[in-house]
């Protein structure tokens, strides 16, 4: 049974990472769009916790609130203009809690692990960030005539809505550290993703006489082995080195009206998973090939896609400052500097519209999030705020005047 939040926030502790992730999991962030008790959703109590812990580390810091309960949080310091420029992001928001079987927003420690919603994905990561940051490295930056940004962003689990709001007004920099839980790898590549809802057309009847009538349940047999054969196809023409090909979920499906009724429609939504080289037009193109083909023959009579979603992909290249600077980083506390790609996606293809170079990074294991008893290794949430602070006092280094990056 999950125990209702009961608004108390724990006193201030020492900074180290393991006190701040245990304040930020007790502050609900669920994504308003799950099912869960209002109370428990919205990023709002998150942003204003974030704004003073920014705020008490010298940043001037901003909200910019597009929907109601929905606000970003903007932390600058050093110069606005030309210089050098480094923007860190997070987003704020965590999945359902109705899954968990430990209480979601009372963090545990324990065996070495700090157990909660948001352990893992991403208040861990905003820990480690907030335990590397201090006054003295912030005023550093400026001194340096650097600008450093970090953004709190609203709205990542359910279509990126922070990160699509805040880079359509511009907001940008040289480079773009997006924190997740990457197992401290530096990720420079990873998946795009289209979300579809197909809706196919039939004719009803009764259920008495299927031959009579067309249905649009049974033509859903049909259509998923064929769109398996084109994701197969589509995975053709050679390896991606840092990425698996091309995937498909069959995450919902709804139709018919009652058991006696030959159906006359059906929904099914799609959660295609794409390579840099597979354009979503392409994809969009050779299902609508599939299920005109399904009309032709007869398994339908009509049918139409609708576009939820469309993430790009993240195609940074390796040898990139920002890659050097957190490879430094890494090797400085004893630890393998890996790279590489994921299959999942972020918020960082938006950054990357807007930044010079854009990676993903963090401690964490993404097989631990969106869990039942999501946690983080201690261990390594530690790790991660220590090399992040080795990589932001890189960025202290005086800027050159040809405007270089850490």
């Amino acid at each position: 049974m999950l125990r209702r939040w009961s608004g108390h926030r724990p006193e201030k502790t020492s900074m180290n990472c393991t006190d701040l992730l245990v304040r930020l999991i007790a502050v609900p962030s669920v994504n308003p769009e799950e099912p869960d008790p209002r109370e428990w959703t919205g990023e709002a109590r998150m942003a204003e916790l974030m704004e003073a812990l920014l705020r008490e580390r010298g940043f001037e810091v901003a909200r910019e609130e597009d929907a109601p309960g929905r606000p970003n949080v903007i932390a600058r310091s050093g110069p606005r203009g030309d210089g050098p420029s480094l923007l860190i992001e997070a987003h704020m928001d965590t999945v359902s809690v109705v899954n968990m079987k430990i209480p979601p927003f009372e963090a545990r420690v324990a065996d070495g692990r700090i157990y909660g919603r948001g352990a893992c994905d991403v208040k861990g990561s905003l820990a480690a960030l907030l335990a590397a940051l201090d006054r003295d490295l912030v005023a550093r930056f400026r001194e340096a005539g650097r600008q450093l940004v970090v953004v709190c962003a609203c709205g990542e689990e359910k279509g990126n809505l922070g990160a699509r709001q805040l880079t359509e007004r511009g907001l940008g920099a040289d480079q773009a550290l997006i924190l997740e839980p990457t197992d401290l790898r530096i990720i420079h590549r990873h998946k795009g993703a289209l979300w579809c809802r197909v809706r196919l057309e039939g004719r009803s009847g009764h259920g008495s006489a299927p031959a009579r009538g067309v249905s649009a349940i049974r033509a859903l047999a049909e259509l998923i082995p064929l769109v398996e054969a084109r994701v197969l196809q589509w995975g053709e023409g050679g390896a991606d080195p840092d990425l698996s090909g091309p995937s498909v979920n069959f995450g919902r499906v709804e139709g018919g009206i009652s058991v006696n009724i030959i159906p006359d429609r059906a929904e099914l939504d799609l959660d295609i998973r794409l390579t840099p080289e597979l354009s979503p037009a392409r994809v969009r193109d050779d299902l609508a090939g599939e299920l005109q083909e399904l009309v032709e023959r007869a398994s339908i009579t009509g049918f139409s896609i609708e576009t939820i979603q469309e993430i790009e992909p993240l195609a940074t290249p390796r040898d990139t400052g920002l890659v050097r600077s957190l490879t430094r980083a890494l090797e400085s506390e004893g630890l393998p500097a890996r790279s590489g790609g994921v299959d999942w996606c972020s918020d960082a293809p938006w950054f990357a519209r807007t930044c010079g170079e854009t990676v993903v990074f963090g401690p964490g294991s993404i097989r631990q999030a969106h869990t039942e008893d999501e946690f983080i290794e201690a261990a390594e949430l530690e790790k991660g705020g220590r090399v992040l602070r080795r990589f932001l006092e890189q960025g202290c280094e005086p800027a050159t005047p040809s405007g270089g990056t850490p």
